[in-house]
């Protein structure tokens, strides 16, 4: 979160505040109330910044966004709110979870330890695969765009979904011997960004 917040040209005193923004846009699932509170405090924050830095630009990201430019249309206002708000969830949840994955498998692992040690060239291999065997989110709701048919079932449009990422990481028709952390997998079929 201090990362984004510094990236963003905003006060190191505010990283709590920040903080605590990230923490209630995520749970938009199991209080929207909260969710919802804390995104209208996050736009009435942005807003007057956004303002200035359109005005007096500096070399933060949102100084960046204020001054750019989509097939020749500067972009809104609510554009950058939404780009920001969407950049703490996907910056800094995802990112402190697979860490913590990460060092639980390696902590439960004396093997895994070991390994690492001893050949740290190995370290990208093992924030690969810990994002197959255990994605920091287990799954991601949707909303069906239109009307599908699915494995014969039929999904009529605006239906919400929960996609299950974890559980399509370890498909077996998928990955060979998914249950098992594997350093030498490269594997090409994983779930756990939308791919």
């Amino acid at each position: 979160i201090s990362v984004i917040v510094r990236i963003l040209g905003m006060p190191p005193e505010d990283d709590h505040t920040f903080k605590r923004w990230a923490d209630e846009l995520v749970s938009h699932d199991w209080a929207p109330e909260v969710a919802m509170k804390a995104s209208k405090e996050f736009e009435d924050y942005l807003l007057p910044v956004i303002a200035q830095r359109r005005r007096s630009p500096g070399e933060d990201v949102i100084s960046r966004l204020a001054q750019s430019t989509v097939e020749g249309k500067r972009l809104g206002d609510i554009d950058i709110v939404s780009f920001l708000r969407i950049l703490f969830p996907a910056g800094a949840d995802t990112t402190f979870r697979a860490t913590g994955n990460l060092i639980l498998a390696i902590l439960t692992s004396p093997a895994l330890a070991a390994t690492l040690r001893a050949e740290p060239a190995l370290i990208p291999a093992a924030v690969d695969e810990i994002l197959r065997w255990d994605p920091p989110l287990g799954v991601y709701p949707r909303i069906v765009p239109k009307d599908v048919v699915w494995r014969g079932a039929f999904i009529p449009a605006d239906t919400r979904v929960l996609l299950g990422v974890a559980s399509a990481n370890r498909d077996p028709r998928a990955i060979e011997e998914p249950d098992r952390f594997d350093l030498g997998r490269r594997a090409k079929r994983i779930t756990t960004f939308g791919g």
